[in-house]
């Protein structure tokens, strides 16, 4: 496994001029917005939103989607997402934007994007999106497909010009900037005029979980090194790896008992000490511990089929040190 350092930052991007008061008003006559509408009349694109109720109706297209992602995103596969929404209150759930390219396999096509976005509801309509972050999660960016990154950017943006006329703002909060995503949307946001900005920065450690060797500083390496001999004093240190779901259950039972009998537990801020993120952590964890190994054997057989090497999966564990 790698270990690395990225910087952050949440990208503003301004999605409508403000609107003159004639314009407004013609606005405001349209009526609600359509939740089912097409980027434009002679778009490749079919722009689909949605809430977690129905979110799970798609997820053999949105486990598919996951290996053919821009960037990698565990925080936002089914097994993460639909548990965090499920154990949140209802008032502050996503609103999940798919888009489908219209390629003649079904009704929808083949799905090419996933975004969750919290929009706040308004008399007057909303003037800021955000891209939904759960608690848990440490990484703001949706699934795109990587084959078709800049036609889907324009998709979406221009659906959500159209459909939110209000809308100003849109922010990708825990944005990394050395990723695939950000330099994909500064280029579209550059190519469409789009106004944008960079806000607040820090760097957070990651672990990928898809790497073979850990790369670590040499303050970071003997930090380490220290915490491992200072645990070794406490009596016989030992590393085991969880694989099946029965033991990932186990594994995550057994950290949930350990955190709530730590300095969080004290606080009352260990997962045990709230009942929905407990039951959060469980869902996710379990869903999670099923999907993978689908997806493995999913890839095997696509790479007998095409014959070629499959290639290994590219989720990624994403760890933050709070001790």
């Amino acid at each position: 496994m790698a270990s690395s350092f990225w910087t952050e930052r949440p990208v503003p991007l301004w999605l409508n001029p403000p609107l003159d008061a004639e314009a407004r008003g013609a606005s405001e006559r349209t009526g609600p917005v359509r939740r089912h509408l097409a980027a434009s009349a002679d778009s490749q694109f079919f722009i689909e939103t949605f809430g977690f109720e129905t979110a799970g109706e798609i997820t053999e297209a949105w486990a598919d989607l996951v290996a053919r992602s821009l960037e990698p995103n565990v925080f936002m596969e089914p097994g993460f997402a639909l548990s965090a929404a499920q154990h949140i209150a209802r008032a502050d759930r996503p609103t999940f934007v798919a888009a489908w390219q219209r390629d003649g396999s079904g009704p929808r096509g083949r799905l090419v994007a996933l975004w969750a976005l919290v929009i706040p509801k308004s008399v007057i309509g909303p003037h800021v999106a955000t891209l939904w972050c759960h608690k848990q999660s440490a990484l703001g960016v949706p699934l795109i497909d990587a084959a078709c990154a800049e036609q889907v950017f324009a998709a979406v943006f221009t659906w959500l010009a159209d459909a939110f006329p209000r809308l100003r703002v849109l922010v990708f909060p825990k944005l990394v900037r050395s990723g695939a995503t950000f330099p994909r949307l500064l280029a579209h946001a550059l190519d469409s005029g789009l106004e944008w900005r960079l806000l607040d920065q820090h760097e957070r450690a990651a672990l990928f979980a898809d790497s073979g060797e850990l790369n670590l500083s040499k303050q970071h390496g003997e930090q380490l090194r220290r915490q491992r001999r200072q645990l070794e004093k406490q009596g016989r240190l030992a590393v085991h790896s969880a694989g099946k779901p029965g033991e990932i259950r186990d594994a995550a039972e057994a950290f949930l008992a350990l955190e709530e009998r730590g300095w969080k537990g004290a606080r009352r801020a260990a997962l045990l000490s709230d009942i929905s993120r407990a039951a959060f952590a469980r869902t996710m964890t379990r869903r999670l511990a099923q999907e993978v190994p689908h997806r493995c054997a999913d890839a095997r057989r696509a790479a007998d089929r095409d014959g070629h090497r499959a290639q290994k999966p590219r989720a990624r564990l994403l760890l933050e040190n709070r001790l």
